[in-house]
């Protein structure tokens, strides 16, 4: 089981990136910088990139108001979060709490903070939406409470609260977030994006995104002037959107809904060069961390 930083479980999280994104970094001459992720999620990498010494600041974003109000809690309430984590009882009675407040929230909360960490903690695969590990009937080979271990998650709170100061959150949509913030970060910042993916994404997410959506966020990226970076699957659709970049190919494994390999593209742009030669297959399995 792969080790992150992040607190979270998180559907096909980018953590393993994080050896090709520190050596981008360095090759580009960014390491020490401004890191964004408008598509934070559990943001695995973007942690990793802060508590390794990568990057300085990491500005996270999500259209989820779960996920937005997880990582405000981190910044701002981490010993309410810990004290959540420590005396939390991990039963059904608490999970249908948590599931029902995650299912009608409308915007960030600590509350929701809260459910959002217990239903990606106890949920299978992390997926928020999904039934919890060993169904309803807590009768399969895992318990919802097998991937809950209280003295990791205050450890790992604790490790990124101690860096509140260089984190800032936002909740708002990948989209506007290039518009309207990213512009305002500095011509250095880096934007990492990981949209949720053209097929696999609305069987994930809750916020997923319309052909229409995949198409406004294409067109923001043309737009900005920064270096950013964007993974996504392998599809029709991303390489008439992003064909022109020169998009790599990189393999990848699926674990959310069945283990599974698969192709994945990685687009570099706004100035980022890859740090080799001999761009695609090679420059991303030579510094992808094996799952």
């Amino acid at each position: 089981m792969p080790v992150t930083k992040t607190p979270l479980r998180y559907p096909d999280g980018k953590s393993r990136l994080f050896p090709l994104m520190a050596r981008l970094l360095a090759a580009n001459g960014l390491t020490g910088g401004t890191w964004a992720e408008p598509f934070c999620g559990g943001a695995g990498l973007s942690m990793a990139l802060l508590l390794e010494g990568c990057v300085s600041r990491v500005v996270l974003a999500d259209a989820d108001p779960a996920v937005a109000a997880f990582w405000q809690a981190v910044r701002e309430r981490p010993e309410d979060l810990c004290a959540f984590i420590g005396r939390v009882d991990l039963d059904l009675v608490t999970w249908r709490r948590c599931h029902d407040l995650w299912a009608g929230a409308a915007e960030p909360s600590f509350g929701l903070a809260c459910a959002c960490l217990f239903l990606s903690r106890t949920n299978r695969a992390g997926i928020l939406g999904a039934r919890p590990m060993g169904g309803m009937g807590q009768t399969g080979p895992w318990a919802l409470s097998d991937r809950f271990n209280r003295q990791d998650l205050e450890a790992k709170v604790r490790s990124i609260a101690a860096l509140a100061d260089r984190i800032e959150v936002r909740w708002c949509d990948a989209t506007a977030f290039m518009a309207k913030v990213a512009p305002t970060l500095g011509p250095d910042a880096v934007c990492y994006l990981d949209p949720p993916y053209v097929a696999a994404g609305p069987g994930l997410y809750r916020r997923s995104l319309s052909e229409g959506d995949h198409r406004a966020l294409a067109e923001a990226l043309g737009r900005h002037r920064g270096p950013w970076a964007l993974s996504y699957d392998a599809c029709p659709l991303v390489d008439e959107l992003y064909g022109p970049y020169g998009p790599m190919s990189f393999p990848a494994t699926y674990t959310a809904q069945r283990k599974r390999a698969v192709e994945e593209r990685l687009v570099l742009a706004g100035g980022l060069r890859a740090f080799k030669d001999g761009l695609g297959k090679a420059f991303v399995e030579d510094a992808v961390a094996p799952l």
